[in-house]
């Protein structure tokens, strides 16, 4: 974490909204990414990346270890964006993907077949390519954000690229 966060994340800790909110503002784009791209719809995912904030606004004097803010960030926004699936499966019969809706139809635009594409992968694979390919994260980057082995994360990086690469080919 570079010392610009280090500091903003010490003043957020000792109760600086001002501070918490330029953090906020380093990681939005990632976090708002990725919430896109594990849920499908832009309202979804800004109203889930809010939820992530928030909760993690309400325990950040709870943080011991400022270098794992970025894993802790990333590990409620996960969290949310799970949540916020399992209503979305339980409440809707199809899925809003920023005014499209997908079903089995094949008049998808670009956006919405990757997110076809997406969903054919497991949720932690999803994660994976998202915070990868999407976001641009390093598997060491992301391994100490999921709390697991960067060795897993390429392993899996690499199933999940494959598995992407069989869907594409059948469908096409």
């Amino acid at each position: 974490m570079k010392n610009e966060s280090l500091l903003l994340l010490r003043r957020a800790i000792s109760g600086d909204k001002n501070a918490f909110g330029e953090l906020y503002g380093l990681y939005y784009t990632d976090m708002y990414r990725f919430a896109l791209f594990y849920l499908g719809s832009k309202a979804d995912a800004e109203d889930t990346v809010n939820d992530a904030v928030l909760s993690v606004w309400k325990s950040v004097d709870k943080i011991s270890d400022c270098e794992k803010f970025k894993h802790y960030l990333f590990k409620a926004l996960s969290n949310c964006c799970k949540k916020s699936l399992r209503h979305i499966y339980k409440t809707r019969e199809q899925i809003d993907f920023d005014g499209l809706l997908l079903s089995d139809g094949k008049d998808y635009t670009y956006a919405a077949e990757v997110y076809e594409m997406l969903n054919v992968l497991k949720p932690d694979e999803r994660k994976i390519i998202s915070m990868s390919v999407m976001c641009g994260y390093t598997s060491n980057e992301i391994a100490a954000s999921l709390n697991i082995p960067a060795a897993t994360v390429r392993s899996k990086q690499s199933r999940a690229l494959q598995k992407l690469r069989l869907y594409y080919n059948a469908e096409f």
